[in-house]
């Protein structure tokens, strides 16, 4: 790397320790509150194609992507590798299943971002180490993404681990496992290939190595790329590149396209939006301070050029750039010590860092507390068929609106929480006189804050009682005074009752 090494000492200091201590409770308390999934993708695009394999879903039923081979099969292999071992310990409810699976992602996230400190820390200034280390586990978004068993997550703790290799490990082995990761990183998201092919591009330029290391770099990715092509093999019943098929549907065809496009600055202003000021301000700042004093640094080399192709790329979500995540807090550290080298400070100007450093830590400390138990979506649809699943054995009846359809919040079927005591019924059918209403059966009514407000008729005409929020009305409160984002989407499951 470019950076001066300041320090060789692994981080065994009793601060480090408690500090990691915390958060394992903290990561723990996300994956049991962080229910559900924060993209459609993160469960139709894994969790059902998982589900067909275990004879639970038919094609005809699946996600579009499904049909087109576009999708790699590791992520849904692990899944049915993992749904298996727990029926086998007779742990099949699917809320549960999942608790599991988010807390083996959040122990896999806790000891890649632990090995990362380690590996990077000879390069942070021993006065900034806790501050590093601080940030590291507790930037408030990143326990948050660290939990889920999504392809942005695994993709980028793979990757991270190819990196704590180089940096740890001597001889040619090491290139050879660092590109089996490249490899693996690449087949849990293809979008990763440039943040890999920017990290050759640093080994080729910078570190200038061997040609022979190169090749072992790339027979090490093809390996496990090949071996990527039997997983799917297994997932679709017939070899196929799905790279290539993905390239084809959005690069070539630009299917993509079709679910909506942005400028070229989305990511940036919806950054500076979402991130919560002023923390993604001085993020977006930190890294152009990095990039102007060391061009040279492989953080540079490794994120530009990802950054770059999602901002060419005309379809845009905020979650395609959720891998830079991990690497912000040391981003932060370095381009605040070449911000700082060789500058004294005077005791006014400290003080008002100091003040400024209170009051991000205040701010950072509360966003972390409202992403540490909300659930994953803005909606909190899981939690509530999670709430009808405990409370209700027999068969119940579940009015809603069109658009909030819990169990069905897409065209794709959603098998995994299906529920078969659970008939849905638009609350259109009401209005034309449906005799089912309140005949026999528990009668449920599904709504969002929106709908309360549009359609408060319903409030006039039904005696309603209120049996869960999808995402808890004190955390609804405190997003609300802190400006953390309160779209109006969380829903409210409702008891009809006869008058």
């Amino acid at each position: 790397m470019s950076f001066v090494v300041i320090r060789t000492k692994s981080l065994i200091a009793m601060p480090h320790r408690l500090i990691f201590y915390l958060a394992i409770l903290i990561y723990a308390i996300s994956a049991i509150c962080n229910e559900g999934f924060y993209h459609p993708d993160e469960h139709y695009q894994l969790i059902e194609f998982s589900e067909f394999k275990s004879g639970n879903n038919k094609p005809a039923d699946l996600a579009w992507e499904f049909n087109e081979k576009i999708r790699p099969g590791l992520q849904p292999f692990i899944f049915y590798l993992l749904t298996n071992l727990l029926d086998m310990l007779s742990l099949t409810n699917p809320y549960t299943v999942m608790l599991v699976v988010r807390l083996i992602t959040a122990f896999i996230a806790l000891f890649v971002i632990r090995a990362f400190i380690e590996a990077t820390s000879m390069y942070v200034n021993p006065k900034l180490s806790l501050a590093y280390t601080i940030a590291s586990y507790f930037l408030w978004y990143i326990p948050f993404l660290s939990v889920r068993f999504s392809s942005e997550n695994y993709a980028v703790l793979t990757f991270i681990l190819g990196l704590v290799i180089f940096l740890r490990c001597k001889g040619n082995r090491m290139y050879f496992s660092l590109g089996m990761l490249l490899g693996l990183s690449f087949l849990f998201r293809f979008q990763m290939a440039f943040m890999s092919l920017g990290l050759i591009g640093w080994l080729v330029f910078v570190k200038k190595i061997r040609p022979y290391n190169l090749v072992l770099v790339f027979l090490g990715g093809l390996g496990v790329v090949n071996i990527g092509v039997l997983i799917d093999y297994w997932l679709y019943g017939t070899f196929t590149y799905t790279f290539l098929n993905y390239f084809t549907a959005n690069i070539l065809k630009d299917v993509a396209s079709t679910f909506g496009v942005s400028p070229w600055h989305f990511y940036l202003t919806e950054f500076l939006s979402v991130g919560i000021y002023p923390i993604s301000l001085i993020i977006v700042f930190s890294f152009l301070i990095l990039i102007k004093t060391d061009s040279k640094n492989i953080l540079v080399w490794v994120l530009v050029p990802f950054l770059l192709i999602h901002t060419i790329v005309p379809h845009k979500e905020l979650r395609f750039l959720f891998p830079v995540a991990p690497f912000v807090p040391l981003i932060l550290i370095l381009s605040l010590q070449n911000y700082i080298a060789g500058k004294t400070l005077s005791k006014f100007r400290l003080f008002l860092a100091k003040c400024a450093l209170f009051v991000i830590l205040i701010i950072n400390t509360t966003a972390l507390l409202i992403a540490m138990v909300s659930p994953a979506d803005q909606e909190g649809r899981i939690r509530i068929t999670k709430y009808i699943s405990e409370n209700f054995t027999g068969p119940v009846i579940l009015w809603h609106f069109k658009s909030l359809n819990l169990y069905k919040p897409i065209n794709a079927s959603q098998q995994f929480y299906y529920n078969k005591n659970v008939h849905e019924i638009d609350f259109e059918a009401y209005k034309q006189g449906s005799d089912r209403f309140i005949k026999g059966k528990t009668n449920l009514l599904i709504v969002n804050k929106r709908t309360k407000s549009t359609d408060s008729y319903l409030f006039e005409i039904l005696n309603l009682k209120l049996l869960e929020s999808g995402i808890p009305p004190w955390v609804s409160e405190l997003k609300k005074k802190f400006r953390y984002g309160d779209s109006g989407e969380s829903f409210e499951l409702y008891l009809i009752e006869n008058k």
